[in-house]
């Protein structure tokens, strides 16, 4: 049942619909600020501001970051000391970086996890967007902050996993922000000097390329950009790394082409260009000889089926590199390295779309006078709870689960033709949140699930109704019933839910990123 990523996309991508009034208030108005600034123009926002402080990092930041973002009225004191709260809480976020998931076929079933991971609710990401607030607000204190940030030793993935830490926060952050906040000529020297800190304290394949985009987009005279080059050569020659995040690296499509730039740079400014080319060509030799996984990601090609990243990284030296040299060196596969023993990938078992209450929807929606109907009536309750007890064997990671359970509800509510089976399937979803331990084990992939459901109840403009109306799928037609789901939300007993029913009246959000991202 692929055809349910693409609609999530279209539900996911609409615009917005009116909260119902029936959505409970957060807590009473009270005189009492404790000690916390209030003016005007942030009154109507401090019920949820307070609220979300007693709630996991991620939400109170992801409130924060949304009411900054919302409110034009508040008073610079009181937008301050709303993100130094943040910085602050920042450490008690339950990831520490954030996570970059294989492009995989094999891994479609799991993009919310993707989605879970682009809200950037990681504790240096926290970090790094209170800093982007501060630099608007305070430039001296946000380059303190940005000068007591440190690059974090990310871990070492292994043969099976499907995700590997990567620090690109604090590289972008950098490049974007550093020429700002550092614009005088000690603020120059200051400036290079945190570049050249960052640059040697890489430690992970999945940094060079972020690294190398920083040291493009900075705007360096020719000696720092020849200097900072050599730091980042030194690190290409030194750096090693296990397979998985070797080609998690080079499937991204970024480390390579960014060092091509690199190398054209240097040969702009007269640099020279042997050192890096022959770093990076001991880089990928010392790699491609180590032992390989065999659940490796496949990246697209443009002229030929998809091909691995070991393959891929090969080529692109052979064609685009080697130029570089003044005698030729190209690379040639490994064919001989090791296969290592390969972990069983979730990806490749968290399939609920195979359980067949799922496929008899399918079959009811898709197949015309199909010979087993999907009977609403007396299957639906069977469906949902098969769905919600749903526990496939071997699988350990228990967000991976969660999070395909969510996209099997979803699933129902899209295609659930009468209001009181859609309020049905809205109810068990709650049965499924409320309480589930994953919302204090990995906050960002339930709050993930619930702005999904959120989106669903949101109605669709007209000009994607006009659209949908050609498309002949089910799947893809409007959503009957956008009012029920969110009147359905507002019977959680759960504060978290009403927080965010909350936020949608007050500062409506665009989650235009699970356009891109369930579709992957």
């Amino acid at each position: 049942m692929r055809a349910v990523l693409v609609t999530l996309s279209m539900i996911l991508s609409t615009g917005t619909s009116a909260i119902p009034q029936a959505a409970p208030d957060l807590a009473p108005r009270s005189a009492a600020t404790n000690g916390r600034p209030v003016d005007p123009g942030s009154e109507r926002f401090r019920d949820v501001i307070d609220a979300s402080r007693a709630m996991p990092v991620e939400v109170f930041a992801d409130t924060v970051f949304r009411v900054l973002s919302a409110n034009a009225e508040g008073s610079r004191k009181w937008r301050q000391q709303l993100v130094d709260d943040v910085y602050a809480k920042a450490g008690e976020a339950a990831r520490r970086t954030h996570l970059t998931y294989l492009r995989d076929e094999r891994l479609r079933d799991l993009a919310f996890l993707v989605a879970a991971s682009n809200q950037r609710l990681d504790e240096l990401s926290i970090r790094v967007k209170a800093i982007q607030y501060m630099s608007r607000i305070d430039a001296k204190k946000a380059a303190e902050w940005l000068e007591v940030l440190a690059l974090p030793k990310l871990e070492t993935a292994v043969c099976g996993d499907f995700a590997s830490e990567d620090t690109d926060a604090i590289f972008n952050l950098l490049a974007e922000a550093g020429p700002t906040l550092y614009n005088s000529k000690e603020g120059h020297d200051r400036y290079e000097a945190l570049l050249r800190r960052h640059i040697s304290s890489i430690s992970s394949i999945m940094q060079l390329a972020p690294a190398a985009n920083m040291l493009l987009a900075a705007k360096l005279d020719g000696d720092s950009f020849g200097s900072l080059l050599t730091a980042y050569t030194a690190r290409v020659a030194d750096v090693r790394g296990d397979d998985t995040t070797f080609a998690i690296a080079i499937a991204q499509g970024q480390l390579l082409p960014s060092i091509d730039e690199l190398l054209k740079r240097s040969a702009a400014l007269d640099r020279g260009t042997e050192p890096l080319l022959a770093a990076t060509r001991q880089f990928l030799a010392a790699h491609l000889a180590q032992p390989r996984c065999g659940a490796a990601p496949r990246i697209e090609s443009d002229s030929e089926k998809a091909k691995d990243a070991r393959t891929a990284a090969i080529e692109f030296y052979n064609g685009r590199l080697e130029r570089y040299l003044s005698a030729g060196a190209p690379l040639t596969p490994k064919a001989d390295a090791p296969m290592a023993k390969v972990v069983s990938n979730a990806g490749d078992v968290l399939n609920l779309d195979k359980e067949s209450c799922l496929m008899e929807v399918s079959r009811h929606l898709l197949v015309k006078d199909s010979d087993k109907p999907f009977n609403w009536t007396g299957d639906l309750d069977r469906c949902l709870t098969r769905i919600r007890k749903w526990k496939p064997e071997g699988v350990e990671c228990r967000e991976c689960i969660f999070v395909v359970q969510t996209k099997a509800f979803l699933t129902l509510a899209t295609v659930a033709t009468e209001a009181s089976d859609l309020q049905q399937v809205v109810g068990a979803y709650l049965q499924l949140m409320e309480g589930n331990p994953i919302q204090k084990e990995k906050p960002a992939e339930w709050l993930t699930c619930l702005k999904a459901m959120l989106n669903s109840g949101r109605s669709v403009s007209k000009a994607d109704e006009q659209r949908l109306t050609r498309v002949r799928s089910p799947f893809l037609r409007p959503h009957l019933f956008p009012d029920k789901v969110l009147s359905g939300l507002s019977d959680s007993r759960d504060p978290i839910v009403h927080l965010y029913l909350q936020l949608e009246r007050l500062a409506p959000q665009n989650y235009s990123f699970w356009w891109t991202t369930l579709s992957f």
